[in-house]
């Protein structure tokens, strides 16, 4: 079974904080309006590789061979901003595990080189937001509370997710979003069960469907 796109993008969404407060029937606008932004960018920067778009956004790429960690995670990719340029942090030993356990449904798995290209895609997406504005600051908040006439509204930050996957996919003409090489790296390490897989995939097109308004 391969996800589609939406329903990737709604495994995105639905990790936002806020994510109870999002009306079904706006599931779709937020999935949609964060790929179309994802879309845009890839068209208009496609073709350059990560040196060329790194150049041309003034950014520094550092691969450091051993993973660094965030509490109990072996991060792959961080961005930092130091002195006022951005510099994209890559870490090979945690990229080549992923990419040693990428193979799904007949697909070859993602060569070194390659799942090191998406990470950086993916983080490039952000040093442009940081130039451009952020996907999720553009599209419309969701109200958490009202009191009369008092009310806090929160912007959906996992939609920059969803654009930053769509870009990457589009600049490496990736076969599906590539959130879903994180779940097929716990699949294929055996941190996550078949039915867990199945049944989580299943909980995301229900909620698809009823974003569409239809009977999951």
């Amino acid at each position: 079974m391969v996800p589609d796109d939406i329903v990737l993008a709604m495994a995105e969404l639905s990790a936002d904080a806020v994510f109870g407060k999002i009306p079904e029937n706006r599931y779709l606008y937020y999935i949609e309006e964060a790929l179309k932004a994802g879309d845009a960018q890839a068209k208009k920067y496609g073709g350059m590789s990560v040196d060329q778009l790194c150049s041309e956004l003034d950014v520094s790429l550092v691969v450091e061979d051993k993973s660094e960690r965030l509490g109990t995670v072996n991060l792959r990719g961080q961005t930092m901003f130091e002195g006022g340029r951005a510099v994209i942090y890559v870490y090979k030993e945690s990229i080549a595990s992923l990419a040693e356990n990428s193979s799904w449904d007949g697909e070859p798995c993602l060569n070194i080189e390659d799942a090191l290209d998406t990470h950086v895609y993916h983080e490039l997406f952000h040093v442009l937001e940081e130039k451009n504005g952020y996907v999720s600051d553009s599209l419309e908040p969701v109200r958490l509370w009202k009191f009369f006439s008092h009310e806090h509204l929160s912007h959906i930050t996992r939609c920059s997710e969803i654009a930053a996957h769509r870009f990457a996919k589009g600049m490496k003409d990736l076969p599906w979003l590539p959130n879903f090489y994180d779940y097929i790296y716990l699949y294929n390490t055996g941190a996550l069960k078949e039915d867990d897989f199945s049944s989580f995939f299943s909980r995301m097109r229900a909620l698809v469907d009823k974003g569409k308004g239809g009977t999951p």
